[in-house]
């Protein structure tokens, strides 16, 4: 949970430091938290509310929602992963970044008026009808 309270606030203190600049600038973060274990990992597979495997794995997702007085209720995914894998997700992680960049750099217009209205959606407040 601490984890998940840690990205959470930290998201949420880049975006209010962002709601302060005078320009567009944006900054887009990506976050993977990640929980390494030293031992054995299983996974537990059910059918019809009983366990029909018990599989060993080297990494698994825990997804979970969080939300305070501060922050919007969000989905987190966690990737939990056995030490000896680490690696290897850190190299799956590395290429995904490098195929983002290339997706931002290749549809940077289109991104960026996406962002420019986005941000002027959260910024500027709404206005209800004038009766």
């Amino acid at each position: 949970m601490q984890l998940v309270k840690h990205v959470s606030y930290s998201k949420n203190r880049i975006w209010e430091r962002t709601k302060l600049l005078s320009e567009s600038r944006y900054s887009i973060n990506f976050w993977f938290p990640i929980i390494v274990l030293d031992g054995k990992m299983w996974n537990v597979l059910t059918k019809g509310g009983q366990i029909s495997e018990i599989v060993e794995s080297k990494h698994t997702i825990l997804k979970m929602q969080y939300g305070s007085s501060n922050v919007e209720e969000e989905g987190f995914a966690i990737d939990v992963v056995q030490k000896s894998y680490f690696r290897e997700l850190m190299s799956i992680i590395i290429n995904d970044m490098k195929s983002y960049e290339e997706l931002i750099k290749k549809d940077k217009k289109l991104l960026m008026k996406t962002l420019d209205e986005d941000f002027l959606e959260r910024i500027v407040p709404k206005r209800g009808s004038i009766l």
